[in-house]
């Protein structure tokens, strides 16, 4: 019972006390961002195989599961020359019409079957930089802060945790570039991912997710233009049915199919359409952020003093003139993840231990 205890205990404490190597942007590509598209991937499964995803209207000459994994495999389509109208007037539906091969502007339905697996790899593709990230840094971070994350620490304990840290930074000092460049890079990456979802995305939804917010936005504005999710996600389409007749000749049967999934696909493309676009923006703001704390040394004083209100202003002077770029990152990562006590004994300590031959009169970047 009390190792079960223990167990409890150790496990609600690195919840509480979770090491922290990013920021809250990058936390949004492969915790937000990533979790949402695997939450779809699996709604979207589990009412691909355990509903019925496609239904189609019976036909006396084919038998209704062969017609509707016909069509489910073979794809259904709507005519987008067709969408104006008024339905049960002009068409049962939008874009179900009178269908002649090589007429009007055929758009097929070929993405229906694979959007839960093209959101379980796109959720993938999201996490790719954080696990460069987490490969190189190797936990590093966690194996030197392990014992001075939380505030209730005995002050023996954290004195010699402090020393250890010292001696281990002494080591390190004046060698963290490599680090910080490669954590700069994953937030490259992390701009480049959004970008490489949405281009996939155009390309899987027959080149129209592209324009499909404005076109969500246009239709809200203006009620007389052709819904987009209709347009893009129909409910009812038509399938041909090819098969041989009595004489050999090839006789197409049409049908209309009823696509339920797209009730939801509409609707969740249109929220990951803004979404992609807003974490987007806000992934360019602090890839930019991040150079000009790599490039200018005033920003990176800024930032750290936000970040250690507790350090005083010598220190974090010192720090940024004796610093590198990447000592300053790997301070602000001990920063963000030690008790502020321990961290400005660690700094008061580190400053004196460093030998006189590590520290410069100039400023290094």
């Amino acid at each position: 019972m009390i190792s079960y205890f223990n167990s409890l205990k150790s496990f609600i404490e690195n919840f509480v006390y979770q090491v922290t190597i990013d920021n809250f942007i990058f936390k949004l590509h492969y915790k937000v961002t990533a979790s949402m598209l695997a939450l779809f991937s699996i709604i979207g499964t589990l009412n691909q195989f355990v509903g019925d995803p496609i239904d189609c209207l019976d036909h006396p000459q084919i038998n209704s599961q062969l017609l509707d994994e016909y069509c489910w495999i073979h794809s259904t389509f709507i005519d987008h020359s067709k969408m104006n109208g008024t339905m049960g007037v002009h068409f049962p539906a939008p874009g179900i019409v009178n269908h002649r091969d090589g007429e009007g502007e055929t758009f097929k339905v070929t993405y229906y079957p694979f959007v839960c697996l093209v959101h379980f790899l796109m959720a993938c593709l999201l996490c790719i930089p954080y696990w460069i990230w987490m490969l190189w840094e190797n936990g590093i971070v966690k194996g030197w802060v392990q014992q001075l994350r939380s505030p209730v620490i005995a002050e023996e304990t954290k004195k010699d945790e402090i020393n250890r840290l010292v001696q281990a930074y002494k080591k390190r000092f004046k060698n963290n570039n490599i680090y910080a460049w490669i954590y700069l890079f994953c937030e490259f990456l992390n701009c480049l991912g959004v970008i490489l979802v949405i281009y996939l995305l155009d390309i899987f939804l027959g080149y129209k997710f592209y324009n499909y917010g404005f076109e969500i936005w246009k239709f809200s504005t203006n009620k007389t233009e052709v819904n987009p999710m209709i347009e893009l996600f129909p409910t009812v389409t038509q399938c041909i049915y090819r098969k041989y007749g009595p004489t050999g000749t090839i006789e197409k049967l049409s049908t209309l199919c009823v696509l339920p999934l797209n009730i939801i696909n509409g609707r969740v493309y249109a929220f990951l359409w803004f979404w992609l676009v807003i974490v987007e923006i806000l992934s360019i703001m602090s890839f930019l952020y991040r150079i000009a704390t790599f490039c200018f040394k005033w920003v990176r004083r800024c930032s750290l003093r936000a970040r250690a209100t507790f350090i005083n202003g010598e220190d974090i002077n010192w720090i940024i003139k004796e610093c590198k770029v990447g000592d300053w990152f790997f301070l602000l990562l001990l920063a963000k993840n030690m008790e502020h006590l321990a961290f400005k004994e660690f700094i008061s300590s580190f400053k004196k231990a460093l030998p006189t031959d590590k520290i410069s009169s100039q400023s290094h970047v």
